[in-house]
């Protein structure tokens, strides 16, 4: 996810109403308001971003809190290139922002699914919407790996695709074309699910492959926002997948039964 606001003023607040919670950790709220040096006074830009503490394991709190400092210093850096992008910052009647916000799972007492959404603006003629999905053991405080999920990521992932393809392309949905993130396959006459583009069951490094997949109570949940999915006006591409079906795919279903799995690593470690 990359923040695509900035700042000059931190606030930090301990509760936020707007975050949805399904367990009790505390929110925490990083805040950064970004005043242009030729309009005093006037904030041409906005920061938000929440996410959760105290979920249990000392690691995972450690990682959520550096993954958020690197989206503030993304929003950072990138803070003056978006003010010049748009011309007359002075002149401009409405500020760039973002927000992000997030929503946890639990499946089973040894893992946490985060769900975090970013809402924004950073001009052109609507808005954006992004996600980015982490789930964690929280008993080692390592993440989720595509392959802890899948053992053999290679079949799970056809039948994976063959899942969304069926879901698409049901004579109940208007859309003729699979999301732009799995290549745009259009919808078959014959209602035969071709084969995944190599491209996408080649990528086994992460749950991200499949789009932002969570961990849930249910199953799992995948979300792809808006222009990855199809145009801005369609809106984004949510599929939830009930816990039985994944394991029937090839999930293993150590996710929701209680028990803990050893994670490989922490992704680029």
């Amino acid at each position: 996810m990359t923040a695509a606001l900035l700042s000059g003023s931190l606030s930090r607040a301990q509760e936020n109403p707007r975050t949805k919670l399904l367990v009790s950790p505390k929110s925490i709220t990083e805040s950064f308001s970004f005043f242009h040096p030729d309009c005093p006074g006037k904030a041409v830009q906005k920061t938000s971003i929440s996410y959760p503490q105290g979920l249990g394991n000392d690691r995972v709190d450690s990682e959520l809190k550096s993954i958020v400092e690197g989206w503030l210093e993304t929003a950072k850096s990138s803070a003056e290139d978006l003010v010049a992008y748009d011309g007359d910052p002075c002149a401009r009647d409405h500020e760039y922002f973002n927000e992000i916000s997030f929503e946890i799972h639990k499946p089973s007492d040894s893992y946490a699914g985060i769900l975090f959404t970013d809402l924004g603006y950073n001009g052109g003629v609507h808005g954006y919407r992004l996600y980015q999905a982490l789930n964690f053991n929280l008993s080692t405080g390592r993440f989720v790996e595509l392959t802890d999920l899948f053992p053999d990521p290679q079949k799970s992932l056809v039948e994976f695709f063959n899942l969304v393809y069926t879901d698409v392309c049901s004579p109940e949905t208007k859309h003729k074309e699979l999301p732009h993130f799995y290549g745009g396959v259009p919808c078959s006459t014959d209602g035969t699910a071709p084969l995944p583009p190599r491209e996408f069951t080649a990528k086994v490094d992460s749950l991200e492959t499949l789009g932002n997949m969570v961990l849930t109570t249910e199953g799992v949940t995948v979300n792809i926002g808006p222009h990855s999915a199809w145009s801005w006006a369609d809106g984004p591409y949510v599929l939830r997948i009930p816990k039985e079906k994944v394991v029937k795919i090839g999930g293993d279903p150590v996710f929701w039964n209680g028990e803990t799995k050893q994670s490989a690593s922490l992704p680029g470690k």
